[in-house]
């Protein structure tokens, strides 16, 4: 059996988008179809009642002397999002491409426990796991995975499997379907792979990993991701929205005490950054107007990506956004942005039919360079008060935290040869390096705290060794 098994990570990740696929938890369904603009999340799936009628994501950024963007008309049946990675020249997408591809932990566990077994052959699930693209002129790493001989290929026959987060795991990989455009003259050689996932025991909260990589020569400049949510609790002309700046989320919820199709009890739900810093929100509306209105060209994308009305104006603190005399980077921000003697600005005096824009700082994504974001969505049964959607974000927040992903963000473009350390169950660990040393398993959880003379775990396995945040080796654990 193979003694040596390390992350291979690559920041060559891509984004996905699924087709006709939902994640279930309970009686709620995360719908993921963001290429048919299909998106959603229904709160009551027997009753078929959504809270969220569509959400995707656009990026956006200035190349050259061009301003670009990938987006969609979320209105109408036109989007520039295409399935499969992006082409170095930015042209060109394989086709076909699968809209997504889902595994399991079950799954992972079950292909771990048997790949050395005679007659064993890895499920679809595993070998179709988006690592091993042998198409020129794309990356061949799109998602993570373990790499148990350290030789940098997917060989799922050899034992290597997904490197994945939750208990339910999909991936998707989308990126520009130029020449097709619907807002720009050039195309934008990046894609983005997302993998949504569920944390076992964990309710109404799906997770997101989202990596965005330029395949291009060309540096980009103030690149974001934005997401962009269509609320739909119940009557859809009711629906209001508030943005918590410090807490990086913006929530959805009813107007008024009463909505026409859920009556008196009616759920919420919420965006939130877990990685990165909410710069900006603002939003727009399905009508034709040169400020708030459709965008119909990559300006009007990056102008709201940057908390500007279409036409490139500032938006403006309270009331509707546009008339007021401070600047603001997030509409309808309640009591969290109200430091510098600004009242409170709530959506309740004026609730309707709003698209909300919630995106990232700028980024100087370099040539061949990738970023990651985290994020997550949630729904909530009963979120009638400011209180209580705060609430659910701190919720999303601590259990994001509380799972260790921080171990598999900064992802190596180089394989690095590590050392391999041995140990018997229980036993001391000989040959470490001196300073405290912090012992993690495969998927990235630390057991127990830093110690300068670590105990092997008692389970066989192999581990993973830290110091100072930098991997300094592997701990092998004999049976």
């Amino acid at each position: 059996m193979r003694l040596t098994k390390a992350l291979y990570i690559l920041s060559t990740l891509g984004f996905a988008h699924l087709h006709a696929q939902s994640l279930f938890i309970g009686k709620r369904a995360f719908n993921l179809d963001i290429v048919n603009r299909n998106s959603s999340i229904i709160f009551d799936t027997m009753g078929n009642k959504p809270v969220i009628e569509n959400f995707t994501f656009w990026i956006s950024g200035v190349q050259g002397l061009d301003t670009l963007c990938i987006a969609d008309n979320i209105f109408a049946n036109k989007s520039e999002w295409v399935y499969g990675p992006a082409h170095t020249t930015g042209n060109q997408w394989i086709n076909p491409w699968e809209s997504y591809r889902q595994v399991s932990k079950t799954e992972i566990d079950y292909h771990n426990k048997n790949y050395l077994n005679s007659g064993y052959s890895p499920i679809a699930s595993i070998v179709n796991w988006p690592a091993a693209i042998s198409h020129t002129g794309y990356s061949k790493v799109l998602a993570p995975f373990v790499d148990l001989n350290i030789d940098g290929k997917y060989e799922p026959e050899n034992g290597d499997y997904p490197y994945v987060f939750g208990e339910n795991n999909v991936v998707q990989v989308i990126t520009d379907s130029w020449p097709k455009s619907i807002l720009k003259s050039k195309s934008l050689p990046v894609d983005l792979t997302i993998q949504y996932f569920t944390l076992k025991n964990v309710q109404d909260m799906i997770f997101m990993r989202i990596t965005a990589c330029n395949r291009s020569n060309i540096a980009i400049n103030k690149f974001r991701l934005s997401s962009v949510l269509n609320a739909q609790i119940g009557n859809d002309l009711d629906d209001a929205v508030e943005t918590n700046n410090k807490l990086n989320s913006v929530h959805f919820y009813n107007g008024y005490q009463t909505d026409a199709i859920y009556g008196a009890n009616w759920p919420t739900a919420g965006f939130v950054f877990l990685s990165e810093k909410l710069a900006n929100t603002i939003y727009f509306r399905n009508e034709i107007s040169a400020v708030y209105g459709t965008p119909i060209t990559a300006v009007h994308v990056f102008n709201l990506a940057h908390g500007n009305w279409l036409s490139g104006k500032k938006m403006t603190y309270g009331g509707s956004g546009l008339d007021g005399q401070l600047d603001a980077n997030w509409v309808y921000s309640g009591n969290s942005d109200t430091a510098t003697g600004r009242p409170e600005w709530k959506d309740e005096l004026n609730p309707g039919k709003r698209t909300i824009v919630a995106s990232t700082t700028d980024y100087t994504l370099a040539a061949g360079a990738c970023k990651v974001i985290d994020a997550a969505i949630y729904v909530l049964a009963d979120g009638n008060t400011t209180n209580k959607r705060i609430d659910a974000s701190n919720s999303v927040i601590s259990k994001y935290k509380a799972q260790q992903f921080a171990l598999s963000i900064t992802t190596p473009k180089k394989q690095v040869q590590t050392k391999t350390f041995v140990a018997n169950p229980g036993s001391k660990i000989n040959n470490l390096p001196k300073g405290l040393v912090e012992i993690y398993t495969i998927n990235g959880k630390q057991l127990g705290e830093n110690q300068i003379e670590p105990i092997a775990p008692a389970q066989p396995g192999m581990y993973l060794l830290m110091s100072d945040g930098k991997l300094i080796g592997k701990l092998w654990v004999l049976n």
